[in-house]
């Protein structure tokens, strides 16, 4: 087992330890399926960060438990999720528990309206309608301070039998049929919100296939 992994399975066992099975089972399992080690790389040391479709809050929690960040908001559309979050983040020290905070939203309008260092939208865009993409995208963008970096990851469309294997998990686990964002239109997005692309990078864990962007402004 690798160090960073292992770093993450106890960020899992030591915060999500009173969590429902279900909920203890993924947040142990992510780290086999993704590749956190790349996206904890690309959060800048000292960060405040905005993390989008957040979940049950490991990533941003773990940033925090390591002292990686300074601080983190996390935003979800699922109540049972940030409930999750906020029960994991109740189990952070009295010194770190001040500085994660997890809030249900509807939709963008209920973001806060300040800027970050990190803006971060991880494997939440399949789940996203099409016909909102853009202007998810282009609200996120707007999060991203001067200096700042939107980190961007998703599942890739090819090859399809890992595609597939996928959209079978999404089907299982979330009860959704999900659609693909090609990386071409989420950098044109990109590029319309004034931001520049850092790193793009590619990476098979088990039958998922992952894409990880990383936009500076």
């Amino acid at each position: 087992m690798s160090s960073a992994l292992a770093s993450f399975q106890e960020t899992a066992r030591l915060l999500y330890a009173e969590a429902s099975p279900l909920v203890r089972f993924m947040q142990r399992g992510r780290p086999y399926i993704c590749p956190m080690d790349l996206l904890v790389r690309q959060v800048p040391a000292g960060a405040q960060i905005f993390d989008i479709g957040c979940g049950s809050g490991l990533l941003s929690l773990h940033l925090v438990r390591t002292n990686h960040i300074r601080g983190s908001m996390g935003v979800d559309t699922s109540s049972d999720a940030i409930e999750s979050a906020r029960r994991a983040a109740a189990n952070l020290s009295d010194q770190l528990r001040g500085r994660t905070q997890f809030e249900v939203v509807n939709g963008t309008d209920d973001w806060p309206d300040s800027q970050f260092d990190a803006v971060m939208m991880i494997d939440m865009m399949h789940h996203v309608p099409v016909s909102i993409r853009r202007t998810l995208f282009l609200e996120a963008a707007q999060r991203v301070k001067r200096g700042g970096r939107l980190i961007y990851k998703d599942m890739r469309s090819q090859p399809v039998w890992r595609a597939s294997m996928n959209r079978l998990h999404d089907l299982v686990m979330a009860r959704q049929w999900i659609t693909y964002c090609p990386s071409e239109t989420v950098r044109e997005w990109a590029g319309e919100a004034g931001l520049k692309l850092s790193l793009h990078q590619t990476y098979d864990a088990l039958w998922y296939a992952h894409e990880l962007m990383s936009f500076d402004r």
